[in-house]
């Protein structure tokens, strides 16, 4: 009956650690902008990239939010990017103001490519253009790029 008991109780302790998984926050996702201010009708570039923090990434599954009331998403370019597979294409929704994708690197990505003497994290580039009709009281009006609480 002992050995009953213990096998019970190993088979109970491995059902608990399959069923609820221990989540890491492995990376940090961060837009890259150039300084600057921007005028209705320009056009500018947002770099999304991964800081790996010494952990290997094999996957990304990436959500923004955006002021679609004054910027508008024109293009998502993937150019350069570390992510070779496209499980999700880039999908840019400008009435809801969100761009969401997912992607995956073969071997993973460990925070520098072999070779790559700059910087080697860059998932994509997002090309914002400020709508002319952003019209505001104030000569001075700010729109907020994003990563929501969905992307891992």
């Amino acid at each position: 009956m002992q050995n009953y008991n213990s096998k019970f109780k190993i088979i109970i302790s491995l059902a608990i650690f399959i069923l609820f998984p221990v989540i890491s926050q492995a990376a940090v996702l961060y837009l890259d902008l150039a300084q600057g201010s921007y005028y209705q009708g320009d056009t500018f570039i947002v770099d999304l990239r991964i800081d790996a923090q010494d952990e290997c990434v094999n996957t990304i599954e990436a959500n923004l939010d955006f002021s679609q009331d004054i910027l508008e998403a024109v293009d998502f370019s993937k150019g350069n990017s570390i992510l070779s597979i496209w499980a999700a294409s880039p999908f840019i929704e400008q009435s809801s103001g969100t761009i969401s994708f997912t992607g995956g690197i073969p071997g993973g990505y460990c925070g520098v490519l072999p070779g790559d003497p700059g910087k080697s994290n860059l998932l994509g580039k997002i090309i914002f253009k400020v709508k002319e009709s952003a019209k505001n009281s104030s000569p001075l009006i700010s729109g907020k790029v994003k990563f929501l609480e969905s992307s891992q």
